[in-house]
């Protein structure tokens, strides 16, 4: 009849962040006691709305009808978000204030059975007033992500960080300094936290080192180029991004690097071309006006030669020698009377005035190193109590680290601290055991060591620490045995492995020293094999490289890091081949065609060019009596390699033979 009634509805949300989700629309249905629909409307709503108007005209049979009432909201796409109801609602007499009847709104749609949420983005750092992307998944129960769930974010601590929408997960930083909790929560309630670092505005870059260096045109200084980013208040600004750059055909080892904690951006400075001096800058990436100049000095000269190991049976020298890679210049600046077991391993100075290497002397006693200067006019023995292997400098040039002991039973790496004075007047016997901080209970033999190229002063190295199942560790240190600490404290695990990695020297890091190349086997394969891994500085990131069959050994990073050459004893006659591998895992190509057996490639020996474009290594002549030095393009196959390969070191001794090994090129 002609009765009019109205009610007031009170819809509550479950989820205070419920205006995550654009609702379009509201359907309205009504039942009658009877379960008959009475009522059955989609209303709009309007985006900027905080209330809707509903006109629901029924047909009631009196006064004290009771209907249940049912919600939907809708989304643009029709889909259903929330559900409310079912409620009781009783029509109010015209004149009467109705009371609100409070409506229970719950989330129905896309992951409404989700189990979880996760937040992904980890270690995000943001600058006062800058923005940064966080992420986050919800997940089923099997932790299953499920795509296209609402998820609401929010702050713990607005004064450092906020969101500018909850919507979207994007932080804005603050006005104070520190680390600011982020919550992502879920419409049906399950939550996460992670924690963002908010720093200040970048307002000082300053060199710390590596300003000034000298060094050869197109060559690579040995120093990194060290910046601090600090903020007006005095204090560094982890997560600056710091750009390098630089004229003259020059180029950095990377172009852009974030401040770790304590302000500090490195990068590696190759010179350009042209004698003189040059500059680059490192500028904060969206800060133009904080940038640094850096200067040095670029000498020209003649192109880095090779130095090698050589013994002959008839008329040619034996010793230490040097030779441009085209094969022209070759010279025996440091004669020896016997080779002394094959273990030279001759290595230049990053500046090339001085050349390490070990030698017995002839007596077959320990194999002593020695410093020499490049033309062999001056020579001294700096360690005799010892046999000595591997003699590498440090990038700075400063210090020569070795591998000491007896080089079977017992490897230990030692470092003589200077040997920055004048040949002759070097200290003699005086040098620090680096890996004491690290007994060895067994020892594979050979321990493998690396300068790191961002730390002149600290090295890794490889140890064995027990004589049972035997573990593997890598170790960082100081060049004086301090400040020893494992590089990845809970054990090389290959994913899905249960027993650590067995390491195999020697390792290498790359150019850029962000990561280091090793061999090890898995004492969980059923055919262990030693095979190459890569990973991070910091420890994470361990991944294999090569999976061929055969044993891999002795890996050198390319110069620009996306190679690493290798030697690989396979069916070969139980000979070494040399291989190299993509450092992204995509490719291993096989460079040389001939088998080297008897030998590997650590005795032998291979390096890459400076520039990379070419590698130098020990090979047979044909048919095979001679070990010679070559030189091989980079783009070098097993098929090109006769062909390819063009003599650097000396030729085949009439009467004798040859026998040319360790090649170095680079310092």
């Amino acid at each position: 009849g002609g009765i009019t009634a109205h009610f007031a509805l009170a819809p509550t949300f479950a989820s205070s962040s419920a205006g995550i989700v654009d609702i379009d629309s509201v359907r309205v249905r009504l039942f009658r006691a009877n379960d008959s629909l009475a009522l059955d409307t989609v209303v709009a709503v309007d985006a900027d709305a905080e209330s809707v108007a509903l006109d629901l005209r029924v047909v009631i049979s009196s006064s004290d009808e009771v209907f249940q009432m049912y919600l939907e909201f809708i989304t643009p796409t029709g889909e259903t978000a929330f559900i409310g109801g079912p409620v009781e609602v009783m029509p109010s007499e015209e004149g009467d204030e109705p009371t609100l009847i409070d409506v229970e709104v719950v989330y129905v749609g896309v992951g409404a059975d989700a189990a979880s949420v996760a937040i992904t983005t980890t270690g995000t750092i943001v600058q006062s007033g800058q923005t940064a992307p966080l992420s986050a998944e919800a997940l089923d129960v099997q932790g299953q992500p499920i795509p296209g769930t609402p998820i609401a974010w929010s702050s713990l601590d607005p004064t450092r960080a906020t969101i500018p929408d909850p919507a979207v997960g994007l932080v804005l930083g603050g006005t104070e300094r520190g680390s600011a909790r982020i919550t992502a929560t879920l419409l049906t309630g399950p939550a996460d936290t992670a924690s963002v670092l908010v720093q200040p505005t970048p307002s000082l870059i300053v060199v710390t080192s590596g300003d000034g260096q000298r060094g050869p045109t197109n060559s690579q200084l040995p120093l990194p180029i060290t910046m601090v980013v600090s903020a007006v208040d005095g204090l560094p600004v982890q997560g600056a991004p710091v750009l390098f750059q630089t004229a003259a055909g020059g180029s950095f080892s990377v172009d852009s690097v974030d401040a770790d904690a304590g302000g500090q951006a490195q990068a590696l400075w190759t010179l350009g071309p042209g004698a003189g001096p040059q500059s680059a800058t490192a500028t904060v990436a969206g800060f133009s006006t904080v940038q640094a100049t850096i200067g040095a000095t670029a000498i020209a000269g003649p192109a880095p030669q090779i130095v090698f190991a050589g013994d002959s049976s008839g008329g040619l020298s034996t010793g230490v020698f040097t030779v441009n890679g085209d094969g022209t210049g070759l010279a025996n600046p440091i004669p020896m009377t016997v080779l002394g077991y094959e273990r030279q391993y001759p290595r230049w100075s990053p500046d090339r005035s001085s050349i390490a290497y070990s030698w017995d002397t002839g007596t077959f006693g320990p194999l002593q190193l020695y410093v020499a200067s490049a033309d062999g006019v001056q020579v001294q023995a700096v360690v005799t109590d010892t046999s000595t292997f591997r003699p590498r400098w440090s990038p700075s040039g400063i210090r020569l680290a070795f591998e000491c002991g007896d080089g079977f039973s017992v490897v230990d790496v030692c470092v003589i601290a200077d040997v920055t004075g004048a040949i002759g007047s070097l200290p003699v016997n005086t040098y620090a055991f680096v890996t004491a901080g690290v007994p060895a209970v067994w020892q594979a033999g050979r321990s493998g060591f690396s300068w790191d190229p961002l730390n002149p002063d600290r090295l890794v190295f490889a140890r064995d620490s027990t004589d049972v199942d035997p573990v593997s560790m890598l170790w960082t240190a100081a060049y004086d045995g301090t400040g020893v600490q494992p590089l990845a404290p809970g054990g090389l695990l290959r994913p899905g492995d249960s027993a650590s990695l067995v390491v195999f020297g020697p390792l290498d890091f790359s150019s850029d020293g962000q990561q280091i190349v090793f061999a090890a086997y898995s004492p969980v394969d059923a055919i262990p094999e030693f095979k190459l891994f890569v990973i991070n500085r910091d420890g994470t990131g361990l991944r294999q490289l090569t999976f061929k069959t055969g044993n891999d050994d002795s890996p050198l990073f390319s110069p620009d890091g996306s190679e690493v050459l290798f030697g690989r004893v396979d069916a070969c006659y139980d000979g070494w081949i040399v291989d190299m591998a993509n450092t992204d895992g995509s490719l291993e190509r096989q460079i040389t065609g001939a088998c080297v057996s008897d030998f590997d490639l650590d005795l032998l020996s291979a390096d890459w060019s400076p520039d990379g474009s070419e590698i130098v290594l020990a090979g047979f002549d044909q048919p095979f009596l001679n070990l010679l030095i070559y030189v091989v393009p980079r783009t070098v196959t097993a098929a090109t390699y006769l062909t390819d390969r063009k003599l650097a070191g000396r030729g085949v001794d009439v009467g004798g033979f040859v026998r040319d090994i360790q090649p170095s090129w680079r310092p």
